[in-house]
C-alpha cells in the first residue's frame, strides 16, 4: 500500500506540475495574443498611413489631387493616424517612443498645413512650396526611426515572451 501511495502522490504531484505549467504558457501566449501581436500589426498600419500622408502631399504639390480631395484624405488619415497612436499608446514598454512619435506627427502635421496653405493662396510661391515638400521626407525619416525604435522594443518583449513560454515547456 505504501508504494501504491507514494506512486499516487507522485501522480498527482506531477499532474499539479504540468496543470501549473501548462497555465505559466497559456498567460504567455495571452500576453503575445492579447498585447503583442496587435501592437506589430498597429505599427505596420501605421507605417502605411504615414505613407499615404507623405504620398498625399506630393500629390497635392503636383496638382493630381484636387484641393477637396486633398482636404477630404487628410481629414480621414490623420483619424487613421490618432487612432493607430492611441492604440501604441496602451503598450507601457513603448511610452517613451509613442511620445516621440506623436511630436514627430505633430511636426509633418504642421508642415503638411504649411504646404496646404502655401498652395492653396493665390499668388502659389513655388520656392516655398518646394522648401516644404523638401522637408517631409526627412520628418518621414525621423518617424520611421521612432517606429523602428518601438518596432524593435516589442521584438525584444516577443523575443522574452517566446523563451519564457519555451523554458516553461
Amino acid at each position: 500500500w505504501w508504494a501504491f501511495l507514494l506512486v499516487l502522490a507522485l501522480g498527482i504531484a506531477v499532474s499539479a506540475r504540468i496543470v501549473t505549467l501548462g497555465d505559466s504558457v497559456q498567460a504567455v501566449n495571452r500576453v503575445f495574443i492579447a498585447e503583442k501581436l496587435p501592437l506589430s500589426y498597429s505599427i505596420g498600419e501605421l507605417r502605411g498611413a504615414i505613407a499615404d500622408s507623405e504620398r498625399l502631399l506630393y500629390e497635392y504639390y503636383s496638382y493630381t489631387a484636387t484641393r477637396s480631395a486633398f482636404q477630404t484624405q487628410r481629414v480621414q488619415n490623420d483619424l487613421r493616424l490618432n487612432r493607430i497612436v492611441a492604440e501604441l499608446e496602451k503598450d507601457s514598454v513603448s511610452h517613451a517612443q509613442v511620445t516621440a512619435l506623436r511630436s514627430r506627427l505633430v511636426e509633418l502635421g504642421k508642415l503638411a498645413d504649411d504646404l496646404a496653405a502655401t498652395l492653396a493662396s493665390g499668388q502659389i510661391d513655388w520656392d516655398k512650396a518646394r522648401a516644404l515638400l523638401a522637408q517631409i521626407k526627412p520628418k518621414v525619416r525621423q518617424i520611421e526611426q521612432v517606429l523602428a525604435s518601438i518596432s524593435a522594443a516589442n521584438q525584444q518583449a516577443v523575443d522574452a515572451l517566446g523563451n519564457s513560454s519555451q523554458d516553461s515547456v
